[in-house]
C-alpha cells in the first residue's frame, strides 16, 4: 500500500487534471468542497528528510471531505485530492475563507522551516492559512546552493522570472491583515513570492513579512514595489526551529488588532465554527437555562436536509414544543428532549420544537457549517 501511494503521490506532481474542488483551511482543520466521485483526500506526512512517513486518506460524505492536516510525528504534510477511479489529480484550485476572517497568512515553504512559523501565527491570531505552492515543484537539486544550473538560482537572478502558482486564494479582498512567510534564497524572497504579489490587489492591506534563515536578515525592498498601496510593516528573521513563544512576542509587539472573540454576558452563548465565531441570544425559558448549564462543550452535529445540523444528548432537556410556523436562519432549537438542532437556512416547516436561542447575525454561517458533519464549540 506505501509503494502505491508513493507512487500516486509522484504522480500529482506531474499530472494535471480539467476538474477542481474548492479548499478552505483553518488552522490544520481542511474542508474540500464540490468533491467529484471518486474522489478521495490524501494526507501525506514526511519526516525530516522528507521521506514519507506517515499517509491518512478521507473519503468525501456527500461531495465534502472534512480532515485534518496533521499526523502526528510528521515533520511536514501535503495533500492530494485524487480520482480514486482514474487515478489522476483533482486540482484544489481555490481556498474559501473562514467566515468573518480578516487575516490571512500566506506562505511558501521548501524545507518545512516556514510552515512551522505560519503554523504559530495562524494558531495566535486565527488566521486563515494559504499554502503558496509552485505548479512546478524544485527538486532535490537545489540544495546545491552555489550550482548555476539550479532552477532555484536562475530564476533568482532573473529579474523576469515568475513561477507559475497552483490554486488561488478566494475573495481575498475580505482580508486586512497578510502575513507573507517564505525562506531566504540568495538574500532575498523566491520568486514566488514576486507571483503571489502580484496576483492580487493588495490597495488598503497590511503586510506583515516574515522569514526563515540560518543568517540572512529579511529585506523588502524588491517586494513592496509589486504591491503597491499596501502597509507593508517591519519583517521578522526566524530560525526554523522558533518557538511558539517566540513567534506569539513578535506577533504581540505589532500594530495590528487581533479580533477578539464577542464578550458573552448572561443570557448570551457563542458558538464557534472553524475560525468564524457567531453570538447568540438564549430564550428565558427552562430549556435555555438547562442547556447552559452544560456549556462549553462542543458537538459534533451531523447534517439533515440541506438546511440544519443536529445532535443528540446524552441526557434530556425540558421542553415545551410548538411549531413555529417558520424556521429562521440561525435558530437553535431542541427537537423532542435531547435533540440540538442549529438551522442555517430559512424555510416553513411542519414539526414542533422548543426554541434554545437565535444567532444574532447568521451572515455566514450557512458557508460556515458547509454541507456535511461539522464540529461547532458551544461557550
Amino acid at each position: 500500500m506505501k509503494r502505491v501511494l508513493i507512487f500516486i503521490l509522484a504522480l500529482a506532481l506531474i499530472c494535471t487534471n480539467a476538474l477542481a474542488a474548492g479548499i478552505s483551511q483553518n488552522g490544520t482543520s481542511v474542508t474540500v468542497t464540490d468533491v467529484p466521485e471518486g474522489g478521495k483526500l490524501i494526507i501525506a506526512g514526511y519526516d525530516e528528510a522528507g521521506r514519507l512517513s506517515a499517509s491518512r486518506i478521507y473519503a468525501p460524505e456527500n461531495g465534502t471531505i472534512n480532515a485534518e492536516n496533521s499526523i502526528s510525528g510528521a515533520a511536514k504534510t501535503k495533500m492530494f485530492l485524487w480520482d480514486m477511479n482514474m487515478l489522476a489529480p483533482i486540482e484544489m484550485t481555490e481556498q474559501q475563507p473562514s467566515a468573518g476572517s480578516k487575516m490571512l497568512v500566506a506562505y511558501f515553504s521548501w524545507t518545512n522551516n516556514t510552515d512551522g512559523i505560519a503554523n504559530h501565527i495562524a494558531d495566535i491570531t486565527g488566521a486563515d492559512k494559504f499554502e503558496i505552492v509552485p505548479v512546478e515543484p524544485y527538486g532535490e537539486e537545489n540544495n546545491n546552493y552555489y550550482d548555476e544550473n539550479t532552477r532555484a538560482y536562475k530564476e533568482q537572478y532573473d529579474n523576469s522570472a515568475r513561477p507559475e502558482i497552483s490554486g488561488t486564494v478566494a475573495n481575498m479582498e475580505q482580508y486586512d491583515v497578510v502575513f507573507l512567510g517564505f525562506p531566504i534564497w540568495y538574500g532575498k524572497a523566491p520568486k514566488l513570492i514576486y507571483t503571489f504579489l502580484e496576483s492580487y490587489d493588495f490597495e488598503g492591506k497590511t503586510v506583515v513579512p516574515f522569514c526563515t534563515s540560518g543568517s540572512s536578515g529579511i529585506s523588502t525592498r524588491e517586494l513592496v514595489p509589486l504591491a503597491p498601496g499596501a502597509n507593508w510593516l517591519d519583517g521578522r528573521r526566524f530560525s526554523g526551529g522558533a518557538s511558539r513563544d517566540t513567534v506569539e512576542e513578535w506577533v504581540n509587539s505589532l500594530d495590528i488588532e487581533i479580533e477578539e472573540e464577542p464578550e458573552v454576558t448572561d443570557n448570551k452563548m457563542t458558538l464557534t465554527i472553524g475560525g468564524a465565531a457567531f453570538t447568540a441570544t438564549l430564550e428565558d425559558n427552562a430549556t435555555a437555562a438547562e442547556f447552559k448549564k452544560l456549556l462549553p462543550m462542543t458537538l459534533d452535529m451531523s447534517e439533515l436536509n440541506g438546511n440544519e445540523k443536529y445532535y443528540y444528548l446524552d441526557g434530556n432537556l425540558p421542553s415545551a414544543a410548538s411549531n413555529p410556523g417558520t424556521i429562521h436562519e440561525g435558530d437553535i432549537m431542541l427537537y423532542g428532549s435531547s435533540c440540538v438542532v442549529v438551522f442555517y437556512k430559512t424555510f416553513n416547516t411542519s414539526y414542533s420544537y422548543t426554541k434554545i436561542g437565535h444567532i444574532d447575525d447568521p451572515a455566514g454561517l450557512a458557508a460556515a457549517v458547509g454541507s456535511g458533519n461539522v464540529s461547532v464549540e458551544f461557550k
